[in-house]
């Protein structure tokens, strides 16, 4: 049994649930069912609706934090989370933390023959940078297209403790969060506090790649795509953005309360 305690934005007074996280939950999708209180809350917290969107990948039962400092270890077991930009990621000047390419996609178009409504619902990028649709015949040929995500708040850490290849670039330090999903769903919160539009998304990146060529599937959004040779970080990431597309994102530490007994320091 896990006592989770979330700010309820709505009315900004603390919700309490009992929520029964058994581990074949988390770590089987098959078998992954939510509880008639777990329904409830994220039915009165507004996120209903995004629990049954994510995907598979998304599900662990632990992340890990490595750190360069252990007062920063100590800040995020006692709920001090710092969190990044896109745009921070890409200017990193070590590429095992980031690199200019964070958050972009090349879709590459060799040929396409048929109608606008064809391409419509073959294209993988719906819409996103080739807006096509209707009866007339069309007709792409050697095009290259490049979406790069616009900034936005970014967490990350890892789902294994790796220590000899996560120390060398992040840190000695490391913290594990338990329960992915509720972490993600407070530090949202409390970013919303100051963003009341959020749109957020939280999952392990896929090593892919971010180029796809013709109607290839996307297997994930932009900002989780990333080169094979990254593999071995087994990354997971959190990314929040406001809808507000104005809006000015900066490196930040936010107070979540209630979160520390998610979250302890291991090392």
């Amino acid at each position: 049994m896990l006592e989770v305690e979330l700010c309820n934005l709505h009315n900004h007074m603390p919700v309490k649930i009992q929520v029964f996280m058994r581990a074949m939950t988390i770590l089987d999708h098959k078998n992954f069912r939510l509880s008639l209180g777990e329904r409830r809350f994220l039915e009165r917290i507004g996120y209903l609706e995004f629990y049954y969107r994510r995907v598979p990948h998304q599900i662990t039962s632990a992340i890990y934090k490595f750190v360069r400092a252990p007062e920063h270890a100590d800040a995020l077991a006692k709920g001090d989370v710092y969190v990044s930009t896109l745009n921070a990621c890409r200017a990193y000047e070590c590429s095992e933390r980031g690199d200019p390419g964070e958050g972009t996609l090349t879709h590459f178009i060799n040929r396409f023959v048929g109608t606008g409504d064809e391409w419509k619902a073959a294209d993988p990028l719906r819409g996103r940078r080739l807006d096509i649709a209707g009866p007339m015949n069309v007709v792409i040929s050697d095009c290259e297209l490049t979406l790069v995500a616009r900034d936005g708040y970014v967490f990350c850490a890892t789902d294994t403790f790796d220590f000899e290849r996560m120390a060398e670039s992040f840190g000695h330090y490391c913290v594990r969060i338990r329960n992915p999903l509720f972490f993600q769903l407070a530090l949202c919160h409390r970013l919303a506090i100051n963003l009341p539009v959020l749109e957020h998304w939280g999952q392990l990146v896929q090593y892919t790649g971010r180029n796809i060529v013709d109607t290839q599937p996307l297997v994930s959004r932009e900002f989780f795509l990333k080169p094979k040779r990254y593999e071995g970080q087994r990354e997971f990431r959190i990314v929040a953005m406001a809808h507000d597309p104005a809006h000015r994102y900066e490196p930040h530490t936010v107070r979540v309360d209630n979160i520390s007994r998610f979250i302890e320091r291991i090392r």
